[in-house]
């Protein structure tokens, strides 16, 4: 648990599939009974979230997206695997690391691919260490400009489309000329 601790604490965002509702309340729990502090704050990409946010897949586990996209699937398990790695058992531990290094190999293709849809995504363009405008879901400064807006209440901005991993993303600087802004008519709330 120590070393999972210092894994999460260590980290800026963590990916799982359904993180938000098993995989980080498990860790805490875990933490909590093993005496462990709260690790450093860090964010959560959760795949399932995304899932039933963006998509509308007949099912939502992992293995049936990853199947109708063509990644891989799971390794197989059964109790009997999980009851071996609880008392210990050398064999049962090996054949859970392959499950794990399977399971993780997975998700990252899965991540990878659904990326460009994901649109609360950690700003990664913040790790960046460039003078150019990087992609905030990847971090690649191979960004192509567009001809369209992205339109607020009150402004609009530049558009662009990430050539290394497909996101589109905006400008933080206005398109708007000063005078345009001044001759903008917005409603008041009522």
């Amino acid at each position: 648990m120590e070393e999972l601790w210092q894994f999460i604490d260590a980290a800026d965002i963590i990916i799982a599939h359904n993180a938000v509702k098993f995989d980080v309340p498990k860790m805490n729990t875990r933490f909590l009974i093993h005496g462990l502090n709260p690790p450093a704050p860090y964010q959560v990409i959760d795949t399932l979230k995304v899932a039933k946010r963006e998509f509308k897949h007949s099912s939502n586990r992992l293995d049936f997206i990853n199947d109708s996209l063509g990644i891989g699937r799971k390794l197989e398990t059964d109790f009997s695997l999980w009851k071996g790695c609880r008392n210990g058992d050398e064999q049962s531990l090996l054949d859970m690391e392959k499950y794990n290094i399977q399971d993780v190999g997975i998700l990252e293709e899965h991540y990878i691919k659904i990326r460009p849809w994901i649109k609360s995504h950690p700003n990664i363009g913040v790790y960046v260490d460039s003078d150019s405008s990087a992609c905030p879901n990847c971090g690649s400064i191979d960004i192509h400009w567009t001809n369209k807006f992205y339109r607020t209440a009150a402004n609009k901005f530049s558009i662009f489309r990430c050539q290394s991993c497909g996101s589109i993303g905006r400008s933080r600087i206005t398109a708007m000329s000063k005078q345009e802004r001044q001759n903008l008519v917005i409603p008041l709330a009522r």
